[in-house]
């Protein structure tokens, strides 16, 4: 679950305000959530409808240019969707209401796809594309006693024909039978006149041979797969850098070796970086700290790291702080502090900006999900610590400042596990856990009294998605409440 309330884009522009982001984890969807209206507003596919079963949507974050990220950790994609002005035009990508969902590759707002495996299928492409292969091509210069030639396989398309020559060229496809003119230094299109999966004969010349003639017909290799398949790395823990950059850790290990692989998807050119830190640890939660400019990534597996620590400005990770257990969730203060729960344990712990260890509160119960809310008593701002047990349905409230507990109660018994929590930038003194379950189709509103943090009256249940939400604690979209105070 990611929150994004008002904050400035690299543009200076305001940026989006009062949303939600909840990914439908079983199933290939994900909804907007308004937190103006209290309703949800929009429904998008982030997968072919084959995948409907396994694409598990699960970690979101947003970046400046208005945009938001979900990572499917079932078949190794990240889709960014835009949202750009959505106050007044977010209802476009249906036809009537949040429900009525476009077809996936349709959809103008889903803007890109990017397949994360190691596994040769890397690449950055529009969702609804096909994977091609690697790029091959055949050149061919004529003579008095050849104009024709044989290309005995065209795996796949699309295919096209540069003149490399100094004058126009005719091009004849025998495979359908179809006729190019082609301008000197122009390329041309010629998937429909060649025959694609099998060998292909071209002439040169029409009227008479063209016996002066080069040109270059480039086309693809056979895939070499289904792009959705390959070893699954359950991408999970997912932040934006301070220059739009989207970071995503892997929860799976590359070879046997309980190491995360990490890419790097670079804000201008699209480009994925990939990369394999000497770090023992599989990435989980993750989120970027303004305060050291870092990117923090939480290592599932036992190991003697707190964190995953990302310099976004060199590329270099570093194990840092003792381990404490492995962790699911993580989230920020407005001073940069991380706080860190275990899932099978009943300590919180909390860390500087640095990954430096502070202190710890135990809270009787474990803790998979936390956010951090700064409520407003009467212009005097508290941070409070609020951290749920996906199992239990325990949630703790433990002011940030100090690590006092301020309460320990459960969430209503409707549902059995809430996966998900965060703060509302939007409305003061309310946060949104989200139920996990079959039947889950609703987020929880909660109200907390500003004085002390602890819930008042009962939470409620408000309609939004299809099944359950399962995120965790996705809070990397700090700007939506602490972008005036960093």
């Amino acid at each position: 679950m990611t929150m994004i309330g008002e904050y400035r884009g690299s543009s200076g522009s305001v940026g989006v305000s009062g949303i939600m982001i909840n990914p439908n984890s079983w199933s290939n969807t994900v909804s907007f959530f308004s937190l103006i209206t209290q309703s949800e507003i929009a429904r998008f596919k982030i997968s072919p409808d084959t995948y409907i079963s396994t694409v598990s949507p699960s970690r979101t974050c947003f970046d400046q240019d208005d945009n938001i990220w979900i990572a499917n950790r079932g078949i190794n994609t990240v889709v960014k969707i835009g949202i750009y002005n959505h106050r007044t035009d977010m209802e476009q990508n249906t036809s009537s209401s949040a429900t009525d969902v476009k077809a996936w590759g349709s959809d103008s707002r889903v803007l890109r796809e990017y397949h994360l495996s190691h596994d040769g299928l890397t690449e950055s492409r529009i969702p609804g594309a096909i994977y091609q292969g690697a790029p091959l091509s055949n050149s061919q210069s004529t003579s008095n006693s050849s104009v024709q030639w044989y290309i005995s396989s065209i795996p796949a398309g699309p295919v096209t024909a540069t003149n490399t020559h100094d004058h126009m060229i005719t091009l004849y496809c025998f495979g359908h039978g179809i006729r190019y003119n082609i301008a000197v230094g122009a390329t041309v299109d010629i998937t429909a006149g060649c025959n694609i999966g099998g060998g292909n004969t071209f002439e040169l010349g029409s009227l008479g041979y063209d016996t002066t003639a080069s040109i270059t017909i480039n086309y693809f290799a056979a895939s070499t797969g289904n792009v959705y398949s390959g070893t699954v790395m359950g991408l999970r823990g997912m932040a934006c850098d301070k220059d739009g950059n989207i970071w995503v850790g892997s929860y799976y290990n590359k070879n046997g070796v309980a190491q995360m692989v990490a890419w790097k998807i670079d804000r201008v050119t699209d480009v994925i970086t990939q990369f394999v830190p000497a770090i023992n640890g599989q990435a989980y939660g993750a989120l970027y700290n303004p305060v050291s400019d870092r990117v923090f990534f939480t290592p599932t597996t036992d190991v003697n790291t707190a964190f995953i620590e990302c310099n976004p400005n060199t590329n270099v990770f570093t194990a840092r702080g003792t381990s404490n257990g492995y962790a699911y969730g993580l989230t920020i203060d407005s001073l940069g502090n991380m706080y860190r729960p275990r899932p099978s344990y009943s300590n919180v712990y909390k860390y500087n900006s640095s990954g430096g260890y502070v202190g710890s509160v135990a809270i009787g119960h474990g803790g998979h999900s936390c956010c951090v809310a700064r409520l407003n008593n009467n212009g005097v701002y508290t941070e409070y610590l609020y951290i749920i047990n996906a199992g239990t349905r325990n949630i703790t409230c433990v002011r940030c400042n100090d690590l006092v507990i301020m309460q320990n109660t459960l969430l209503p018994s409707t549902y059995s596990a809430y996966h998900g929590i965060s703060a509302d930038p939007y409305n003061e003194n309310i946060i949104w856990a989200e139920p996990y379950a079959s039947s889950a189709n609703t987020v929880c509103r909660i109200v907390v009294n500003p004085l002390n943090g602890n819930i008042v009256g009962t939470p409620t249940f408000i309609a939004c998605g299809t099944t359950g939400h399962y995120c965790y604690s996705d809070f990397t979209g700090y700007y939506s409440i602490f972008s005036e105070d960093i």
